[in-house]
């Protein structure tokens, strides 16, 4: 019986599947953010893919994009998918839209990164405790505070302003668990998602 070179061999092995994590975001902001983390994920055994945001999708909305997208792309056991959106009060999304959403993802194993009342509040947890009551304007004028610029999305840079210190993501992740205790505003999920990709970095 003739035997296979070790090339043809190997192109008959079946191929790999490595694990995807699927990120979907409802803005500029996080799609450049998560980004940064890609880097530091080659060679950690898992395909991250952040589809860029459409315009005007929020909540449940943001949810049945996932939904859709995961009917036309297959899903694999082990691969993980989340979204992340906000509250954001200042455009008046209905409670009754995020329960909605909380509850389509949970039904499609789908993890919510939800913060009250915006992302913004993750990136001020990067300087500063904060325990009162805040809105998207209150969050962009502590940035622009923090940056020592202008605030103002998207912020194609805040991956690399926030880690040029390394030693502030420790400090907002511990700040960030602590407001979860309450679940109201101020909170953020932002931190479970970043762990989980620090994790497969490791």
């Amino acid at each position: 019986m003739a035997r296979l070179s070790s090339g043809r061999a190997n192109r008959l092995q079946p191929k790999l599947l490595l694990p995807k994590v699927h990120i979907f975001v409802e803005g500029l902001t996080e799609w450049h953010y998560f980004n940064g983390f890609k880097p530091s994920l080659r060679g950690a055994g898992i395909v991250i893919n952040i589809p860029k945001p459409s315009h005007g999708r929020a909540g449940s909305s943001l949810v049945v994009e996932a939904i859709n997208y995961l009917e036309h792309h297959e899903r694999d056991e082990g691969d993980h998918v989340f979204v992340v959106f906000d509250r954001d009060a200042n455009i008046g999304v209905p409670s009754t839209d995020i329960e909605q959403a909380f509850k389509l993802a949970e039904d499609n194993d789908i993890e919510v990164i939800f913060s009250d009342d915006a992302f913004e509040l993750w990136p001020v947890l990067h300087y500063q405790d904060l325990k009162r009551h805040t809105t998207r304007c209150d969050l962009n004028a502590l940035l622009t505070k923090h940056f020592g610029v202008r605030y103002e999305r998207p912020a194609k840079d805040m991956f690399d302003t926030l880690m040029s210190d390394p030693s502030r993501l420790p400090l907002a992740i511990e700040r960030a668990k602590k407001l979860a205790l309450s679940k109201g505003n101020p909170s953020t999920d932002v931190y479970k998602l970043v762990d989980f990709l620090q994790s497969k970095s490791k």
